[in-house]
């Protein structure tokens, strides 16, 4: 009897042990687990003003040259009162994945020799010029991966006696500073076209 039982407990060992593989096994498939790399391109964020990147920067490290309208009354390259010029501002989004709203603001420079500089005008590449009725911000969209948008902004040193600032006094003054400069500073803001939904 003692021998029947020893077969007993062995062969109950035995069957207990396969079960417990066997559960092992299978929960192992159960068990089972991977990983996957689910990737997916970025959209690209690259802005150029006047052929400049200004990713991470404040400023432009370029100044923006203007352009001063001749007169057979004063010389080439200088601005005196009552002449009027402009200056470009090319943005290029060529290597932009997404459409952005811009925003310029365009001010006298406090540095500058004369302060009586107004812009009164702008025109997007070829569209028709828009005349400011007073100091105003230039506003727009550029769609992505768009090769070039030219600003062309207007200006002219405001002669008008109702609403200058400099009198004739402080224009002779301006005049007779050597390489005295007339300064603007635009502003301009990014931001990125999001959708309503």
């Amino acid at each position: 009897m003692k021998k029947n039982r020893n077969i007993f407990i062995i062969t109950i060992l035995l069957v207990f042990a396969i079960l417990i593989y066997t559960a092992s096994s299978t929960m192992a498939k159960y068990r089972e687990s991977l990983k996957g790399n689910i990737t997916g391109n970025i959209a690209r964020w690259q802005i150029n003003v006047n052929d400049e990147n200004i990713n991470g920067k404040n400023t432009l490290t370029n100044e923006i040259d203007p352009v001063f309208e001749s007169s057979a009354y004063v010389s080439d390259g200088v601005i005196a009162p009552g002449s009027k010029g402009y200056f470009d501002i090319e943005i290029d989004a060529t290597n932009t994945d997404v459409d952005f709203n811009y925003n310029i603001s365009i001010a006298v420079s406090e540095d500058s020799k004369v302060q009586d500089l107004i812009v009164y005008a702008y025109k997007i590449n070829d569209e028709e010029i828009v005349t400011f009725e007073e100091a105003g911000n230039i506003e727009g969209t550029i769609e992505h991966n768009t090769a070039s948008t030219t600003i062309r902004v207007f200006f002219k040193w405001n002669d008008d006696v109702d609403t200058e600032t400099m009198d004739n006094e402080d224009d002779t003054e301006a005049g007779t500073i050597v390489n005295g400069k007339a300064k603007f500073v635009a502003t301009i803001n990014f931001t990125q076209v999001r959708n309503s939904n």
